[in-house]
This record gives structure tokens, C-alpha cells and sequence, in this order.
């Protein structure tokens, strides 16, 4: 058996066994959990598809036998097969037209897939839990309702009408939330992973530059069909309006591409990323403007015209190169 197949399996036996953890009563025991993805990525942007494949077969397996076989399918469908699917994908290229670049598959077209990875996903369990009574929103309501109600009870005291409908409505926030996360987990260990092949040089393909990320017109028009579905009633207006935040995301990471090419305008802009980086965390709703930005750039091209700036004589520029 070969080192990388050898090395294919560890990476799996140990990135299931880290996925089990967040049935410890840790909270440290969720970081680990978090994190169980990144050794696959690891192994794929480093050894290739073909050894993430049998890093994800070992997973499962591992998962089966250390936990149960919820345990084997749930890894396999959060954590293994999107990695396998991801890295897969990441790791496609061609040569250019005039045969002087090497062209790698694009990020933008990578998170477009985990949206709708996402999106499958969130539809899958509707179906699943369609045969309960109410369906997913109703159990989901009924079960944090019923968490409130205990919480309450130990102080002596009953729930306000008040705490009540904000539980309904984070009830109904919450697949969009769980998505969202499910997503930026995937992100943060691929990134992670990547960032160490390269440290230590072995990366398969080179890091992505997001000023030039760009998500497919396509997510666009389903992103366009979910906004106008999400005014309808009831049912298909919650699932209408989830799977638009699930497509909103990439246009996230299109949007920040737009500031850094608006920070690459000036000498400050480690300093002013970092300001940025930092008023992001703490309010969050900017996330919603940088969005924008990126559903803007797609239609009215904010990323030429930056590029124009930039190689503009008024900006220290000589033929669209910075100088130092």
C-alpha cells in the first residue's frame, strides 16, 4: 500500500474521530468538531482527489465503527462527501488560450456549489421531516418553546409573550443560520487547509486571489426566483426565503473581493482591511451591504472600473502594476 493511501486513511480515521467529539459535553469539544474537516481538505490540496476519496471512505467507516451508522451517514453528507466534491473541483485546471497560464477552477464556481449543496441539503430535510406533524418549522418552534419553558420554570417565572415570538422567529431563522455555518465550515477548513499546503510547499494549486472572485450569472437568476418566492405564504415563503440566504452567500465573498480592490487604492490598506475585518465581526449586518456590492459588481463590472483606477498614472500605477 502506497504512503499516500496510508496517509489518506490517518487523515479520515482522524477527521471522523474529531467529527464524534461534539457528542462530548464540552463546548471546547465543538471546536474539534468544527475542524474535523480540514484534514481532508488537507490531504486533497496536498496529495490529490484520489486520496481525499479514501479519506473519505475511512471516515465513514471509522465514524460507523467508533459511533453508529447516523453517525457514518451524517459525516459522510457534512463533512466527507463535500470535501471529496470540493477538492475534486478545486484541483481542475486548463491551460490558457495563448498556453502561457495555468487557468484553475474558479472560487466563485466552488461556493456556488456549496450553496447549492447547501440548498439539496436543507431540501432533504424538509422531506424528512414533512411526515411530522407541522413539518420542520413547526418542530423546530415547538422544541425551543419548549427549552424557554424550562429555563423559565427554574427561575420560577413564566416566559413573556414578548421572549415567545422571538423564539418563533429565530425558529424560523434558524435552517438559514445552520446552513450559513454549515457552509462557512467548509470555507474556513479548505482555506485553513490550503494556506498550510502552502506553508510547508505542497500544495496541488495556488491560493486564489478574492479581488478577483467572481460568482456564475446563473446564481443570480436563481437567487432572483427564491427573493420573489419568498413572498409567498406559509411554507413555501420560510423555504423560499432560506434558500435565498443559502445563494446570497457567495456574493458575500464577491462583494469583499470589491474591497480589497478599493484597498488596493491605498498605502494603508493592511490598516484599513483590518478596521474593516473588525467592524464586520462586531456588527455583522454589513455583511448584507457587502453583498451588494457583490451583486452589483456582477451587473455594472465595479471590478473593471476599480482596475481602471488603479492602472491610472493619478495612482502611482505603470501598466496596471503597483509600485513599490
Amino acid at each position: 500500500m502506497s504512503r499516500h493511501a496510508l496517509s489518506g486513511m490517518g487523515a479520515g480515521a482522524l477527521s471522523a474521530l474529531l467529527y464524534l467529539t461534539v457528542q462530548w459535553p464540552s463546548p471546547g469539544a465543538l471546536i474539534l468538531a468544527y475542524l474535523s474537516p480540514l484534514l481532508l481538505y488537507l490531504v486533497g490540496f496536498s496529495l490529490g482527489a484520489t486520496v481525499v476519496l479514501i479519506a473519505t471512505l475511512t471516515g465513514t467507516v471509522v465514524a460507523f465503527l467508533a459511533g453508529s451508522w447516523l453517525d457514518a451517514l451524517a459525516y459522510a453528507i457534512l463533512n466527507a462527501a463535500p470535501a471529496a466534491v470540493l477538492v475534486r473541483f478545486s484541483l481542475m485546471s486548463r491551460t490558457s488560450a495563448n498556453g502561457q497560464a495555468q487557468i484553475w477552477y474558479p472560487p466563485g464556481q466552488l461556493l456556488t456549489w456549496l450553496a447549492a449543496g447547501a440548498s439539496l441539503l436543507f431540501m432533504a430535510v424538509l422531506a424528512w421531516t414533512s411526515q411530522n406533524e407541522g413539518g420542520l418549522w413547526y418542530g423546530l418552534e415547538n422544541f425551543m418553546q419548549s427549552m424557554v419553558q424550562t429555563f423559565a420554570a427554574t427561575g420560577g417565572k413564566e416566559p413573556t409573550d414578548q421572549l415567545q415570538n422571538a423564539v418563533a422567529q429565530m425558529s424560523s431563522l434558524l435552517p438559514a443560520m445552520v446552513g450559513v455555518s454549515w457552509m462557512t465550515m467548509h470555507v474556513v477548513n479548505g482555506l485553513l487547509a490550503l494556506g498550510l499546503a502552502i506553508r510547508f510547499g505542497w500544495n496541488l494549486r495556488p491560493a486564489a486571489d478574492i479581488a478577483q472572485l467572481q460568482v456564475p450569472k446563473s446564481l443570480f437568476y436563481a437567487l432572483a426566483i427564491a427573493l420573489a418566492s419568498a413572498f409567498l405564504s406559509d411554507m413555501m415563503g420560510l423555504m423560499a426565503r432560506t434558500i435565498a440566504i443559502y445563494l446570497l452567500y457567495p456574493y458575500i465573498f464577491a462583494g469583499l473581493g470589491i474591497v480589497h480592490s478599493l484597498a488596493r487604492l491605498t498605502k494603508a490598506r493592511t490598516a484599513l482591511l483590518l478596521i474593516f475585518y473588525l467592524l464586520l465581526f462586531i456588527l455583522g449586518w454589513p455583511l448584507v451591504v457587502v453583498a451588494g456590492l457583490g451583486i452589483i459588481d456582477q451587473w455594472a463590472g465595479l471590478r473593471n472600473r476599480i482596475s481602471g483606477l488603479r492602472s491610472s498614472p493619478e495612482n502611482g500605477q505603470d501598466n496596471g502594476q503597483e509600485k513599490e
